[in-house]
């Protein structure tokens, strides 16, 4: 059972106690629209943690400069000039400069690709 599930069901179970606290009935409508939302906030970010499981890859597969140097063994230095040379293709978010895994490995194995 996922951690976003068991907050849904501790949440449901307690949703009665917190209740029967409360003695203004005005404050127990709005304690119960708090709660309600709550649970929508909850569900919501549940439903979202589930579609972006799939991204998790993609996120992966765009790297720093300093991400490549490391994994790949090549200098910044080097990396720099092959992306000013466009032999690796790079592209920006923002200033950063960022790199596609697959590029730097077709690279490596010295395939082309289309600018």
């Amino acid at each position: 059972m996922e951690q976003a599930d068991k907050v849904i069901l501790s949440f449901e179970k307690n949703f009665d106690k917190h209740i029967f606290k409360i003695s203004s009935y005005d404050a127990l409508d709005k304690f119960e629209q708090l709660l309600l939302l709550q649970l929508e906030i909850i569900r919501a970010l549940k439903a979202d943690s589930k579609e972006t499981k799939g991204k998790k890859d993609e996120v992966e597969d765009k790297l720093t400069v300093k991400q490549v140097s490391k994994e790949y063994g090549i200098s910044i230095t080097t990396l720099y000039k092959l992306i000013r040379e466009n032999k690796i293709r790079c592209f920006r978010l923002g200033n950063k400069i960022r790199l596609k895994r697959k590029d730097i490995e077709a690279y490596q194995s010295g395939s082309e690709f289309d600018m």
